[in-house]
């Protein structure tokens, strides 16, 4: 009886870690101290990078966090436009990814880091960057982790283009600048953990042309099954009534739709729960 209980305490524990890691935010990054030194740049536009590669992976951008100053206490203020960009060799400034772009002011000396928050619902996947382009006739101070690895590091001027920034301000390591990324579009997350948590499934995974989906509600109630594009679009409304308890199947046929992530969304009325699945 101990084993049992046991054994039934470690898989649930395990199920919600593994399930927690899957859908959990994380940063991206390649710094992790980053010092109040960094360097400067003058009176000229400028323009900086970080690039990562997600290889085949999907990610949507909830926000940037970003950190320079103004030196010797200057009171400006740093007005910034950031783009998500294609990466070939170097950060493609005018290959911006879907809509990801926007605006922000990095205040002056002495303030905590820029934390924006992103409401896009464009994937990213693949090998891109981060872009940052400054205002001209502003003077600010890029903070680094100078023990970071600094080929992902990019600076660029007119009179150069895109350098790797070690190569032109001899100071090694990665900006202060990181991305916080998620595996589900904007407003598309689960906001519960519950027993019905693990009974929503999608066979097969990928699909080619039609994919069943099975889910078992624990308590009779109005149900909704949704089928979302990448973009948490609905496309698709495969159930919308009240469902007694028990097990319930739906059939979906994806034969029009081209390849790419969509996402299964059953609401109950206790939360909301999202599968994602490839069409290939």
């Amino acid at each position: 009886m101990i084993k049992i209980l046991l054994s039934g305490i470690l898989l649930f524990a395990f199920t919600f870690f593994s399930y927690s890691q899957e859908r959990a935010d994380e940063w991206l990054e390649w710094g992790v101290n980053y010092d109040d030194l960094g360097f400067a740049t003058g009176h000229s536009h400028a323009m900086i990078a970080t690039d990562f590669d997600l290889e085949g992976e999907v990610r949507y951008l909830k926000a940037i966090e970003y950190n320079s100053q103004t030196p010797f206490g200057v009171p400006d203020t740093v007005p910034v436009n950031w783009r998500i960009v294609e990466f070939d060799g170097e950060p493609l400034w005018d290959n911006q990814i879907g809509t990801l772009t926007g605006n922000f002011v990095v205040p002056g000396t002495g303030t905590p880091p820029v934390y924006t928050e992103v409401e896009d619902n464009t994937p990213i996947t693949g090998h891109f960057a981060i872009a940052l382009s400054f205002a001209d006739s502003m003077y600010h101070v890029f903070i680094m982790d100078e023990s970071a690895v600094s080929n992902h590091t990019w600076f660029w001027k007119q009179s150069i283009g895109w350098v790797l920034a070690q190569s032109v301000i001899f100071v090694p390591g990665a900006y202060h600048l990181r991305l916080l990324v998620s595996d589900n579009p904007v407003g598309t997350e689960e906001n519960f953990l519950s027993l019905e948590q693990e009974s929503l499934q999608a066979y097969p995974n990928p699909f080619m042309d039609k994919i069943s989906i099975s889910f078992s509600n624990h308590t009779a109630g109005h149900i909704k099954l949704d089928v979302l594009n990448s973009y948490g679009i609905p496309i698709e409304k495969l159930c919308d009534a009240w469902l007694p308890e028990g097990n319930h199947n739906f059939h979906f046929s994806g034969a029009d739709l081209s390849s790419g992530i969509y996402l299964i969304r059953l609401t109950t009325d206790s939360g909301v729960i999202s599968r994602k699945v490839l069409r290939k």
